[in-house]
């Protein structure tokens, strides 16, 4: 059932990969491995706890996004538009808890590739600056924009920009 599927498996060397079959029994037979790499790379949290994992052959083709359409009941399989989703549009997810999508960019890349072997690529990553890091309070008189976190590789990394003037702020967002 899992190879109909045809369910996300990395091809070729994988630092992953190779830590899934280093944790492994030493004797496992090709179909037992296919499946823990199955269940590592395509499934979702599952029951009262979140600990239980459940594959959804349909949903697990969902490409990730830091900034997802749609979000994934693990419990009833269900995949549910966050914000309204165009017509043709791609649906995405994210692989990443809530938690980990409120870090920089370079944290979240790091993240995804350590767990699922890819670098980020979503609009939100490819961004000068985050949206979605975002403080209130710019400081020039009369404007009322948000300030938004620059990308680590910008030429203006660690500082804040508004969003409605432009203007930078010297505060730095080390840690933030």
């Amino acid at each position: 059932a899992f190879r109909a599927a045809e369910l996300f498996v990395p091809e070729g060397k994988s630092a992953v990969v190779e830590r899934l079959h280093s944790r492994g029994p030493a004797q496992e037979s090709e179909d037992a491995r296919l499946i823990r790499e199955v269940v590592h790379f395509n499934s979702f949290a599952a029951g009262a706890s979140g600990r239980e994992k459940a594959v959804f052959p349909t949903i697990s083709r969902a490409n990730h996004s830091c900034f997802p359409n749609c979000l994934v009941d693990g419990d009833d399989g269900t995949l549910r538009a966050l914000r309204e989703v165009a017509i043709g549009d791609m649906l995405t997810i994210s692989y990443l808890d809530d938690a980990s999508l409120l870090k920089c960019r370079d944290h979240r890349r790091e993240e995804l590739c350590g767990v699922w072997d890819f670098v980020c690529h979503c609009q939100r990553c490819e961004a000068p600056f985050d949206d979605v890091r975002r403080f209130r309070g710019c400081r020039a008189p009369g404007c009322q924009g948000d300030l938004l976190a620059a990308q680590p590789d910008s030429k203006l990394a660690g500082k804040l920009a508004c969003s409605v003037c432009g203007e930078v702020s010297a505060d730095e967002t080390q840690g933030l």
